[in-house]
């Protein structure tokens, strides 16, 4: 059961991750916003 949860919390991570990168792609180059995260 706990397995479930950490694998959940990885992919909420990486869903919030995906989208800030995405926001930060609209506005700044690939370069400059990989730097921010």
């Amino acid at each position: 059961m706990r397995m479930f949860a950490v694998i959940g919390l990885q992919m909420q991570a990486t869903a919030v991750g995906w989208q800030v990168y995405a926001l930060a792609r609209q506005t700044m180059t690939i370069e400059q916003s990989a730097f921010l995260l």
